[in-house]
């Protein structure tokens, strides 16, 4: 149980099964030393410099920070009242995360194919990125786009496959009665896969568009389902 105002910062090897109490302060780890059951009342930072994977569940009235460079993938089940915040690196979300808002800050990205119980917010500089390639995240609230954030999407075909892989694309699915996602002056970056000859990936397209476009001999049809700053949760399950 970790008690008092101050952080405590674990930089072991934990193996210890009986669950970890955060009541007051900070606690700051690793997937190697924050394992199993997490009550977290206070504050938990996972400081991951590498990619590391926390398979266990948190809970609590708390807060979460994901910092450094490295991929943190959750792939339980979690639920927190306090805000989620990516400041550095990424948060790859596999399971469901219950929290009040999901930031991710500029420089960090959120991806992966789990569920997100709450809102989310990506900042100037930040990164959307549903799926791993390929792949659908969901989000049962709100989407804000801020001005300057990114929304990257791979392609690799016009039909859907729940599984991912060849002739699919990503997808974000917005499943609230009243979710909205809104996009101020983002970007849409496009990764065509399996292209031949020399066309390029990763072009940025301005949100709010529609496009058709002939490159190189090859014909790539995309189109934004956004006729302005929002669009609702029935056009957000629509292939881009």
């Amino acid at each position: 149980t970790k008690t008092g105002a101050g952080v405590l910062t674990l930089t072991g090897l934990n193996t210890y099964s009986g669950g970890t109490t955060v009541s007051a302060g900070g606690l700051t780890g690793t997937t190697t030393s924050l394992q199993g059951a997490i009550l977290n009342d206070a504050a938990v930072t996972f400081a991951q410099a590498t990619d590391g994977t926390y398979a266990g569940v948190m809970s609590g009235t708390g807060s979460l920070t994901k910092t450094g460079a490295g991929v943190l993938t959750l792939t339980g089940g979690s639920s927190i009242t306090g805000v989620t915040t990516v400041q550095a690196g990424t948060l790859s979300l596999q399971g469901r995360l219950g929290t009040s808002a999901l930031t991710v800050a500029s420089g960090a990205t959120l991806r992966g194919t789990g569920a997100v119980l709450g809102n989310v917010i990506i900042s100037n500089g930040g990164t959307l990125a549903p799926g791993n390639s390929l792949g659908t995240l969901t989000v049962a609230g709100n989407v804000t786009m801020n001005a300057g954030a990114v929304h990257s999407v791979d392609i690799d075909g016009g039909v859907y496959s729940a599984p991912g892989g060849a002739g699919s694309y990503d997808r974000l699915v917005l499943t609230g009665a009243s979710s909205v996602y809104s996009a101020a002056a983002g970007t849409l970056s496009l990764k065509l896969r399996g292209i031949t000859g020399g066309g390029r990936n990763g072009l940025p397209y301005p949100l709010h568009r529609r496009y058709i476009q002939n490159r190189y001999g090859q014909h790539y049809c995309w189109k934004l389902l956004v006729s302005s700053s929002a669009y609702d949760r029935n056009a957000a399950q629509q292939p881009l």
